[in-house]
């Protein structure tokens, strides 16, 4: 499972994502759709441990993102740009 609570995340004075909540159960594929520049890809960026939310908490397997996991989470999850 992947539980997203009250992501956001600001590029300077640009909110990108605002107080993001999502959980996504475990076995399930998940589309993320919208249009350019809503923040799908800083979303996945965030859920990937790639970059930091400014503020919430991402959990997969009840397990908190940390820098210390990260890889191992990596190692689970398929992440496709397009």
């Amino acid at each position: 499972m992947i539980l997203i609570q009250n992501i956001t995340k600001s590029f300077g004075a640009k909110t990108v994502l605002n107080n993001i909540s999502l959980e996504i159960p475990k076995g399930k594929s998940f589309t993320l759709i919208g249009p350019s520049g809503c923040g799908k890809s800083t979303l996945l960026r965030i859920v990937m441990g790639l970059i930091n939310a400014d503020t919430g908490t991402v959990k997969i397997n009840k397990d908190e993102i940390s820098q210390k996991n990260i890889l191992h989470i990596r190692k689970n999850i398929g992440y496709v740009i397009q």
